[in-house]
């Protein structure tokens, strides 16, 4: 995925690990979960289908069209987030050398 966030930034990869902290590169992940690349492109083409007689729904001929359509429930996100919050693991990782970087997760 490292590649693949350089490449869409438009970005070398070596400056990419030289500039961007961490955080700014999960959001960037984050981001590109939700907004899949090259969606406008399956909506385009899906739109091309439709035109030419095909009858399923754009969500159902691209994968990227269905997460945009229907996003993925951010209550068990949320969820997920409190419970691994709540682990035992958690308590270690904090505890750990660079720990305090985990306070993105306060930002999901």
């Amino acid at each position: 995925m490292l590649y693949e966030v350089a490449f869409h930034l438009r970005i070398p990869v070596y400056k990419l690990l030289e500039e961007m902290s961490y955080e700014e590169y999960s959001k960037w992940i984050l981001y590109f979960e939700q907004r899949p690349l090259d969606w406008r492109d399956d909506l385009r083409f899906a739109t091309i289908l439709a035109a030419l007689g095909d009858k399923r729904k754009p969500a159902q001929m691209f994968h990227s069209l269905n997460v945009i359509i229907n996003p993925p429930n951010r209550d068990s996100s949320a969820q997920n987030i409190k419970s691994l919050k709540a682990s035992s693991l958690f308590a270690k990782m904090m505890s750990a050398k660079g720990g305090e970087k985990l306070s993105i997760l306060d930002e999901l």
